[in-house]
């Protein structure tokens, strides 16, 4: 239903009158008879005009106020309910009375809800809303005024309500997700918890006794103490160590211990996880003790299972193995997949060198052994502690049983978590090696664990090189000189090189330089970096990264460049780097293609660079081929081949005569014209673009060029893969578009080249102003791209400032070619210098005549597509999709006719079923200049839903239709029924653009959209 209609307000401020009508919808109202009865229902009224209303959410109501009248109209804008306004001095809304059609002898009454006072209350501020029933169990969320919920940076399709002593959350459509008790509302915080099972024994003598420290995880704690609470094995105990949170996990945890008497809290000040940890097994009754981190979950039957194998084996420990998890998915961790056969049998520790890494929530202890050993954790070590109680549980220990079960839940994406925060911890865990060699000396079991510590020392230390790898952080070279420090010990105190260490070799490369040794670390574990800069690339980004995700070759990293992108691109990147370590993105602002991509170098640690554009697509075998191809033959640079496909579709091969050369290729044999000036069609060693300080030109057209001619020119160390292994898609808003407005880029590039040249080789400066003088007809004479008055611009500048900077006086035609085509396109340009403009377009008279190279692909004929809006709504207002083209000749008298089936399909709406008559040709002007009509663009029916938001552009001899953004889970369908013109359907082409489910930011609307709101007279 288009409200606009009845929304608009003629003849008066638009702001004024919202201002007037502020008393009404700043507030929450509340209507019912008059008289005796009770207030019994609130409604809001929405600025947009529209009435959310708590007891009748699904109904689809507006309104209007004018003249002291309130008037609500149903979905059909037939009139429901009318009320004479009245207020007071202060303009605040009193009792004002009305009158219900279907209610004819009752009055009923309108005033300010009996909750008002607390809807301004709670009303523009930020919460912490958390539900560990939900998929996001926290976010940070705003209850507006006008009944919608948003977050800092999104309006959620969400809406809420008040009833009685309840919030209410409503999804879309108006149906009721939840309800909060207002109770429940603690500061800025919302707390929703299901209810807490009752468990009233009492448990003497329990089984096994679980410590659980607890801090600031309210998003996860109830659904941890929950897989305790309904563990099959009933006599345990759950010990929650409260160290000092500040969010609401004290009180669910209170909620389990009023509910289950199995269920002890310990509120301690704040002093780590060791310190909970201990205090847990000083207070523990039970046989055995686990330690439970407060963000995971356990099987039902999980301390049964390690219960029933301890007794059955009477061992000290046993362990399990886990499942590590998150949104992405599961992963099983078998601690024993190298030795199987040990699964299920006691492992006597004094007798045997086998050391597993394993973590303390995998198990159970007994707790005896803990106390006669004085087994606890290093409570100074405040992350990584669990590393040094192993070792201490493993001297302590006599023995150990490991089942095959996986029965621990390991969160992987608690953002709070150690694995999260490596940077900013890993200081404890060289503190904690440290202790753990220390005691290990003390006890005198050094000598029997020093091999094993060794290598687990190793392992732990580049586990923290690879987050922080992966993370960047700034503090790697810091961490590495202390991994040396601790590797000289190793080396020069303990002997290690003395034993039979297999990691010796290794310690003795970091300790000699491990600075060289984090520099080799990276080429081996990014043989490719991948830099690709992204401008407003929604559209296609998800697309080009899952590309590079599955690329068979998986050894790289992905450095994205963002430069000042409007749509939400940057949204996409934050959620791909999320969950993909290898892939970095910067946001750099407003920039330029040269200084993103200059900015990606400067940011690649790996063997080879890459550089890929965010639209194009390559093959799946790109990175693997070219890295094995430039490796093996320890090249600079890899040429490989490329094809383009253009706006009709049409897949062409870029040639290149360079991909025929089997052997190394010399830089300075190479012709210029048998040069493509592309980067992506190339892989680079990356330590010769930063030795030689290669560069791209920091502007938006012509960067690639410069950097290109200079890197092939200053080696001889060149190779070629004669395979196609990208494609180039040509796109109408790319960047070739912006010529117009950067064609002085273009002079930039030659300016910039010749001064190079003439520095490093001065005996091709020659030839390189030749390829000037042939690129320069193209631009006069065969570029498309842009306008005459953009020709005209061009002429001027080359005739008046740059013909003479770029020195093409010097160059003598006849002098380096015998072609006589290529003389005549030289003379062309170099006539430049004695005619005006008019003098030469009438010697030249092709001089500035568009001549497009799209002609109709005739075996392209995409009759039929669809797509669906998956946007919210602050992504798709005022965006459109582009649907398909129809292409026709671009020549005299060409035409075309389509009767082109359209159905609407809105979310939980009624279908809108129209047909598009399009008619359009190419017809000479007077001046002889061929010129694009669109005769006929019209409705057969003209359903407003359709005629307010299809809309179409016809560029030369292309026509193309755009759908506008209404709203998520719409959808619009098309199909070209007839299709024909005078020379028949074969010299007609219709191509599709996108199809399916679009979730990102689309195309803005612009002015030069033309809105097909014609209907058939």
């Amino acid at each position: 239903m288009d409200l606009k209609p009845y929304l608009e307000v003629k003849g008066r401020d638009k702001m004024a009158t919202k201002d007037k009508q502020a008393f009404l919808t700043n507030h929450l109202l509340a209507f019912g008879i008059a008289g005796d009865e009770p207030i019994t229902n609130t409604l809001k009224l929405n600025e947009a005009g529209i009435i959310v209303d708590h007891a009748n959410p699904e109904a689809q109501q507006t309104w209007t106020y004018e003249d002291s009248k309130l008037t609500i109209f149903d979905e059909d804008h037939e009139t429901i309910a009318t009320f004479d306004i009245k207020q007071d001095e202060n303009g605040s809304l009193v009792a004002s009375s009305g009158s219900m059609v279907f209610l004819e002898s009752e009055v009923l009454t309108l005033t300010y809800s009996e909750h008002e006072a607390y809807f301004q209350t709670i009303t523009g501020k930020t919460y912490t809303y958390t539900n560990p029933q939900a998929e996001v169990y926290s976010e940070n969320i705003i209850l507006n005024k006008d009944l919608t919920i948003s977050t800092e940076n999104d309006l959620l399709e969400q809406y809420w309500s008040i009833d009685d002593h309840s919030i209410v959350f409503y999804n879309h459509t108006m149906s009721k997700i939840i309800e909060i008790a207002i109770e429940q509302f603690e500061g800025d915080r919302l707390l929703i918890m299901g209810e807490v099972g009752q468990f009233d024994k009492i448990i003497e003598t329990p089984k096994v006794s679980i410590v659980v420290p607890v801090y600031n995880v309210e998003s996860y704690l109830e659904e941890a103490l929950r897989s305790l609470q309904n563990q099959t094995l009933e006599e345990i105990e759950v010990l929650v160590i409260n160290d000092g949170s500040k969010d609401s996990s004290l009180k669910i945890i209170q909620k389990f211990v009023e509910n289950d008497t199995r269920f002890r809290v310990f509120d301690v000040a704040n002093g780590g996880i060791g310190k909970a940890f201990n205090i847990g097994v000083e207070n523990a009754k039970g046989e055995y003790v686990a330690e439970f981190e407060s963000d995971d979950y356990a099987a039902l039957n999980a301390y049964e299972r390690l219960y029933d194998t301890a007794k059955q084996f009477d061992t000290d420990v046993v362990r399990c193995n886990w499942i590590e998890f998150s949104q992405e998915g599961e992963i099983i961790r078998d601690v024993l997949w190298e030795q199987p056969e040990l699964y299920n049998k006691l492992i006597e520790l004094s007798s045997t060198e086998m050391i597993v890494q394993v973590y303390p929530w995998n198990a159970i202890y007994r707790r005896e052994t803990l106390i006669n050993n004085g087994v606890k954790w290093d409570e100074e070590i405040k992350s990584y502690g669990d590393t040094g109680l192993f070792w201490k549980v493993n001297a302590a220990a006599k023995n150990v049983v490991f089942i095959k079960d996986a029965l621990y839940y390991y969160r992987q994406d608690n953002p709070n978590s150690t694995v999260n925060n490596v940077g900013t911890k890993a200081g404890y865990l060289f503190d904690q090696f440290k202790l753990i060699r220390l005691s290990l000396i003390e006890q005198n079991n050094f000598s029997r664990f020093k091999k094993q510590f060794y290598e687990q020392m190793y392992e732990k230390y580049f586990w923290v090189v690879e987050k922080l790898t992966g993370f960047r952080d700034e503090n790697i070279s810091k961490v590495m000189a202390e991994i040396a420090s601790d590797f000289k010990i190793a080396l020069d105190e303990d002997k290690m090189s003395e034993t039979d260490f297999s990691l010796t070799n290794e310690f003795q490369k970091i300790v000699a330089s491990p600075e060289d040794y984090y520099k080799a670390y990276l080429k081996n574990k990014y043989k490719v970096s991948i830099v690709m800069p992204v401008h407003n690339s929604a559209m296609y980004l998800r697309k080009t990264l899952d590309n590079v995700l599955n690329q068979s070759l998986q050894d790289w990293e992905l450095i994205v460049v963002e430069n000042g992108s409007t749509d939400n691109s940057v949204a996409i990147l934050e959620e791909y780097a999320k969950k993909e370590s290898r892939i970095s993105y910067f946001s750099i602002g407003k920039s330029n293609p040269g200084f993103a991509r200059n900015y990606g170098i400067e940011k690649a640690r790996g063997h080879y660079l890459q550089f890929l554009d965010s639209d194009d697509q390559f093959e799946n075998g790109l990175l693997q081929e070219a890295y094995y191809r430039i490796f093996d033959a320890s090249a600079d640079v890899l040429v490989f081949g490329m094809h383009e496909k253009s706006l009709n579709n049409t897949i062409t091969d870029i040639p290149n005569a360079l991909l025929q050369i089997g052997g190394r290729i010399d830089g300075q044999a190479i012709s210029l014209s048998d040069v493509t000036p592309y980067l992506y069609d190339k892989m680079f060693l990356l330590d010769y673009v930063k030795q030689n300080s290669l560069r791209l030109l920091e502007q938006f057209v012509g960067e690639d060029a410069y950097f290109t001619y200079t890197a092939l020119f200053s080696t001889d160390k060149i190779i070629s893969l004669n395979k196609k292994l990208l494609t180039r898609i040509v796109r109408q808003n790319g960047l070739m578009s912006t010529y117009a407005k950067n064609y002085k880029d273009e002079f930039n590039l030659h300016i910039s080249m010749l001064a190079w040249l003439k520095m490093n080789m001065p005996e091709r400066l020659e030839e390189y102003r030749l390829k000037i003088s042939d690129t320069l007809y193209w631009f006069l004479f065969d570029m498309n791209r842009v306008s005459l008055d953009f020709k005209l611009k061009f002429y001027n500048e080359l005739k008046q400032t740059y013909f003479d900077k770029l020195g093409l006086d010097k160059i003598v035609i006849f002098k380096y070619t015998d072609d006589l085509q290529l003389q005549e396109r030289l003379k062309k340009v170099h006539d430049i210098r004695k005619y005006d403009y008019d003098t030469y377009q009438l010697i030249y008279p092709d001089f500035g005549e568009s001549k497009t190279a799209l002609i109709p692909n005739v075996t392209v004929q995409d009759r039929s597509g669809k797509i669906i809006y998956g946007q919210k709504p602050i992504l798709g207002l005022n965006t459109v999709v582009d649907l398909f083209s129809i292409i026709i000749e671009n020549r005299h008298t060409s035409n075309a006719s389509a009767v082109i089936d359209f159905t609407y399909m809105g979310d939980n709406k009624k279908i809108n079923h129209d047909v598009l008559l399009v008619s359009i040709s190419i017809n000479k002007d007077a001046d002889g200049i061929l010129k694009p009509t669109v005769l006929q663009a019209e409705w057969e029916k003209g359903y407003d839903i359709l005629r307010q938001n299809i809309y179409y552009i016809m560029v030369d001899n292309v026509f193309t239709v755009y759908a506008k953004y209404t709203e998520r889970y719409a959808a619009v369908d098309y199909l070209a029924r007839i299709i024909t013109s005078r020379e028949t359907e074969q010299q007609v082409s219709i191509v599709s653009h996108n199809q399916g489910y679009i979730q990102d930011a689309m195309y803005p609307l612009t002015v030069d959209m033309v809105k097909i709101d014609q209907v058939e007279s």
